[in-house]
């Protein structure tokens, strides 16, 4: 079996690496964890690994550096799976879920920016800026973007839609209104949307309907009415929509 050999740093873990059956999947069914980032590390070859980085900063800055997207596709600033805390898990792993959470900030986002041919980021509950976006949308490479909790805005949004090749896009808990939903049009591939806990309502409808190749929708904790989901039904006839 052909092998990968990844190095991290010795003296404290670069985080929990996995792998992922598609770069854009958040479903924990479909992640394997594989160990601790810490020292010389052989791997099987897999099409996507990723690293749930230590928040450690100047862990996490170091690897950043270093990282090489020919090994690692997908970088997440926090623990988006929640298996990683069951007992099995905490047995196998010592890092906690304190070491797991997010504190990352705009200098991060300019270190990952420098790491062209990633495939998915995640920065939720991140303490990203408009700054800190601009230089995620250097990564044109990217599939999968998670900005949930953080201050993302409708100002926002044309920043993200650079990321041409976005299949999802998680906007949940942000600051996006019906206003930022229409430059959504422009990301050809994007297939799964969460909008979840914003303040989208029936007006952003009109929008979201010129996204014909949505695949999964997730509307719930908005002002959207049933008879605004009843059209979002009729209309994106294959879309699975969680409201």
């Amino acid at each position: 079996m052909m092998e990968q050999v990844l190095v991290f740093p010795e003296h404290e873990a670069a985080g929990l690496l996995f792998a992922a059956e598609k770069p854009f999947s958040l479903d924990d069914s479909q992640i394997e964890w594989l160990c601790e980032a810490s020292g010389e590390i052989r791997l099987p070859l897999c099409e996507y690994i990723g690293i749930v980085l230590n928040q450690n900063v100047n862990v996490r800055r170091e690897v950043l550096k270093k990282l090489d997207p020919s090994s690692i596709q997908l970088v997440y600033f926090y623990n988006p799976f929640e298996l990683v805390f069951d007992e099995l898990i905490e047995d196998l792993f010592e890092l906690d879920r304190s070491a797991l959470s997010s504190d990352a900030n705009d200098e991060d986002c300019e270190l990952l920016s420098a790491i062209h041919g990633l495939r998915g980021v995640n920065l939720t509950q991140s303490k990203i800026s408009s700054v800190g976006l601009d230089f995620v949308s250097e990564l044109r490479s990217l599939e999968s973007l998670s900005v949930s909790f953080t201050n993302t805005s409708d100002e926002d949004i044309p920043t993200i839609v650079r990321l041409r090749d976005l299949r999802e896009l998680d906007l949940s808990l942000t600051m996006i209104t019906d206003n930022g939903l229409a430059e959504l049009q422009n990301l050809p591939r994007l297939q799964d949307l969460a909008l979840t806990a914003t303040c989208i309502t029936d007006d952003g409808i009109d929008a979201i309907l010129k996204i014909p190749q949505l695949r999964y929708l997730d509307i719930s904790d908005t002002a959207i009415t049933d008879d605004g989901l009843a059209l979002l039904q009729a209309s994106l006839s294959t879309c699975q929509i969680h409201f």
